[in-house]
């Protein structure tokens, strides 16, 4: 009986985390959805000649996918004309969003990793998952990462440009690569070499 009684509590409490898991997503997709844009004084220096001040601006674009998915579009400038652009559609893991390139990297890392969510008042996004390595440098110039780039979730803003958003290019691609990745999950013999094909079509 007891054994019974247990098995039931412990079936009850596996179903309700199942049924909690969605829930949380979807309103952690709430939360964030919107476009972000920082402006900021940047420089920038060519040999031979003075430092030159600009203006830059940061731009993170957060849409739902789907209950436990959203697309994220990531435009980012740095000091020195450097700066890092990615898209891709991330799913809910562990309170955050996370990204997972499909296509294998060039010299043999681990694939681009890219992590999004809400910490404190911030929208964090790290490409720094695992043992600490930065994994898109490939989304970047030469001295600048992914690692730990924050804005204030207070320049969140509606997307006023959603019908257009669904239809660009890289919304496109990142639904196709949604979909190499989920069958890399559910065939690991599907070998990168597969993927990079599948990838070219």
């Amino acid at each position: 009986m007891t054994k019974t009684i247990l098995f039931a509590a412990l079936l009850g409490s596996v179903l309700f985390a199942q049924a909690a898991e969605p829930k949380v997503a979807k309103d952690a997709i709430a939360a964030l959805e919107g476009v972000y844009k920082y402006r900021f004084g940047n420089v920038t220096m060519e040999p031979g000649r003075e430092l030159q001040v600009y203006e830059s601006e940061d731009i993170v674009e957060i849409v739902r996918y789907d209950d436990s998915h959203v697309y994220v579009r990531a435009h980012l400038e740095f000091p020195h004309d450097q700066m890092c652009a990615i898209s891709g559609i991330a799913g809910y893991e562990n309170g955050m969003f996370v990204f997972h390139d499909p296509k294998p990297s060039r010299d043999g890392a681990p694939p681009c990793t890219l992590s999004v969510g809400a910490v404190g008042d911030k929208l964090v996004l790290t490409d720094r998952i695992n043992d600490g390595v930065s994994t898109c440098r490939a989304y970047c110039g030469e001295r600048v990462s992914l690692s730990e780039i924050t804005m204030p979730l207070s320049k969140r803003r509606s997307i006023r440009y959603l019908d257009r958003l669904k239809t660009s290019r890289q919304y496109i691609k990142a639904a196709r690569d949604l979909q190499l990745y989920q069958l890399q999950k559910s065939d690991p013999s599907y070998t990168p070499e597969q993927v990079q094909r599948r990838h070219q079509e």
